[in-house]
């Protein structure tokens, strides 16, 4: 329950995280350590607050949220930073998210369906597949185009 939280967080982090180096190169540390500071305040305000609640999973999910939201946030200014128009950044990770969906409803019903973990693995794995698929041949595609 608590990796479902915690997975946007990460996805944006994972995302964000090589591009924070624009910062160093265009000089704007400060702007820099300012969205740290600020993830370190929303962040701690969120533990403290569900700290005194004493709900663990609700402290998780408005970490994950929050940070989640934090990251979205900076990937929007980086890319403002570097002059890149969010339209095609969109629409590519649009088209990437539906091929991921197709795959992972599959995944989804073997396990919805109680499926012995053995007919999971091999209907991860043939997802997998699906989706490596997709992938190769959209490529290919876009590259044509």
């Amino acid at each position: 329950m608590y990796a479902q939280w915690l997975a946007a967080w990460l996805l944006f982090a994972f995302v964000a995280s090589p591009l924070t180096r624009l910062f160093d190169v265009l000089e704007k540390l400060r702007a820099n350590l300012a969205f740290n500071a600020l993830l370190f305040a929303v962040r701690l305000s969120v533990l403290v607050a569900c700290g005194f609640l004493e709900r663990p999973l609700l402290a998780v999910a408005l970490y994950g949220m929050a940070s989640a939201l934090m990251y979205l946030g900076l990937l929007v200014w980086l890319f403002a930073l570097a002059r890149v128009s969010l339209t095609p950044v969109v629409r590519f990770a649009a088209r990437k998210l539906v091929l991921a969906t197709l795959p992972a409803l599959a995944l989804g019903a073997g396990v919805a369906y109680n499926l012995t973990p053995g007919l999971v693995f091999g209907l991860a794995c043939l997802a997998g597949l699906l989706y490596g698929v997709c992938l190769i041949w959209t490529q290919g595609r876009e590259v044509q185009a």
